[in-house]
């Protein structure tokens, strides 16, 4: 699972590198299932996406969303810990076995469900198997 996870926050900081302007700000690895361990290189490469290109980035695994779904668990992840104005969110909920992106500003215009999801089906595949 951290494979996978410091894979796709890898593949963002390439995305990233090629559409968005410097800036900094803080960041935000959020696992509730203590599943992913340390979480030092997670941290590491969410802080430098948002210390390089601006953009916040949150990642939280949960054992579940509550009555929300993915999407209005991860918006107010964001709403309440975000630095930036832009960013995304990836959550997963473990329980559920789904996951789903949160994008706030530019985000939203650069990072379309076609990009996001071939970048996660990317890093599992370079990973291990996803189920």
């Amino acid at each position: 699972m951290k494979n996978k996870l410091f894979s796709i926050l890898t593949v963002l900081v390439l995305c990233l590198s090629m559409v968005i302007p410097v800036s900094a700000a803080g960041t935000h690895i959020f696992d509730n299932t203590n599943m992913i361990g340390q979480l030092s290189s997670l941290e590491a490469v969410a802080q430098n996406i948002e210390d390089t290109y601006g953009f916040s980035v949150l990642l939280t695994i949960t054992d579940t969303t509550g009555d929300k779904t993915t999407y209005e668990y991860g918006e107010a992840l964001y709403e309440a810990n975000a630095a930036k104005a832009d960013g995304l969110v990836l959550i997963y909920d473990y329980g559920a076995n789904v996951y789903n992106f949160y994008r706030a500003g530019k985000a939203e215009e650069l990072f379309t469900n076609d990009i996001l999801e071939s970048t996660v089906w990317n890093a599992f595949a370079y990973t291990e198997t996803y189920y």
